[in-house]
């Protein structure tokens, strides 16, 4: 190995723990067929930050219904940072304040049912006080 990989190694390793150590926990790492990262942080989830060989992208989360019961995730991108032409804690402090925007907005969506009190996301609630599964528990509504 050349002094370039791992210098490279070296980056995108500090990266990655400050992408742990920013995001929070819980923070889930998922591994990409393409050798991407994906950082999917908050619980409910909150946003996702992807890391790959030469770039660092913020996505808001969000989710939705194929059918009853076919979720799907649809990040939707807003920003995406070549990392390798900054130094790895300066693209992170480029995306941090978009990571910041996106949780807010995607907390503000969120809502407490009146009956289980777990705080879910909107694709999770029936109304806007009543998650899925206590509308099929307690008002009969069937999915």
């Amino acid at each position: 190995m050349n002094d370039e990989d791992r210098d490279w190694r070296e980056e995108t390793r500090s990266l990655r723990d400050t992408l742990v150590r920013e995001l929070g926990q819980p923070c889930r790492l998922e591994r990409q067929l393409d050798g991407g990262d994906w950082f999917v942080a908050g619980e409910p989830p909150e946003v996702i930050v992807r890391l790959d060989d030469a770039t660092l992208s913020v996505y808001r989360y969000e989710a939705g219904w194929n059918g009853p019961h076919e979720p799907y995730v649809r990040p939707v991108a807003l920003v995406t940072v070549y990392w390798h032409e900054v130094e790895p804690f300066q693209a992170w402090m480029l995306c941090h304040p978009l990571v910041s925007d996106a949780r807010a907005k995607r907390r503000a969506s969120f809502g407490k049912c009146r009956y289980c009190k777990v705080t879910l996301g909107p694709e999770h609630m029936h109304s806007a006080d009543v998650c899925q599964g206590c509308a099929e528990r307690h008002l009969g509504v069937v999915h």
